[in-house]
């Protein structure tokens, strides 16, 4: 009998957690050290690895946000994610692949460029742009791209865009 009792307070925690009104005010403050703030004020826990947290710094002011809405917030420009689980207990990751769209353009006239290939340096993964010239890849994080053109005797390099996506 007990355990009928547990599982739905259990539920209503998480989504009291979900739905908790977040106010905060910070200019240029770790994560981490924001974190620690959400635990001591909200009662909330956060795990996350260090190295993906590392010291990045945030400025951010926002008044009886939903908790997701704040974390969104929060995380989103440092291209980190999170989970939220019963208890309070909030989990911190970076993803593991990157979703990214480009199209190759003429650099003199800005027409596309269709069928090209690119490969991720180091791998045989192979892509093929459409006749818009655009490419949709799937990229492994702080990974680099290989580009070669078809149609010219060309090869570039292009860091992964973490600073640019947002």
């Amino acid at each position: 009998m007990r355990g009928i009792f547990i599982l739905p307070l259990l539920l209503a925690f998480n989504l009291y957690s979900q739905d908790r009104l977040i106010t905060y005010q910070a200019e240029e403050k770790s994560l981490s050290a924001i974190f620690k703030d959400l635990e001591d004020t909200y009662g909330l826990h956060f795990a996350y690895s260090v190295k993906e947290v590392g010291d990045k710094q945030v400025s951010i002011d926002l008044e009886n946000q939903p908790l997701s809405v704040f974390l969104d917030t929060l995380l989103r420009r440092h291209q980190l994610t999170y989970e939220m689980f019963s208890g309070g207990f909030i989990s911190i990751t970076a993803p593991s692949k990157l979703f990214i769209e480009f199209q190759l353009q003429d650099e003199e006239s800005g027409e596309p460029l269709p069928f090209g290939t690119a490969r991720i340096q180091g791998t045989q993964d192979g892509y093929v742009s459409n006749a818009k010239g655009i490419f949709e890849i799937e990229i492994p994080y702080d990974s680099e791209i290989v580009l070669e053109l078809i149609r010219e005797l060309r090869t570039d390099m292009f860091p992964t865009p973490r600073a640019s996506l947002r």
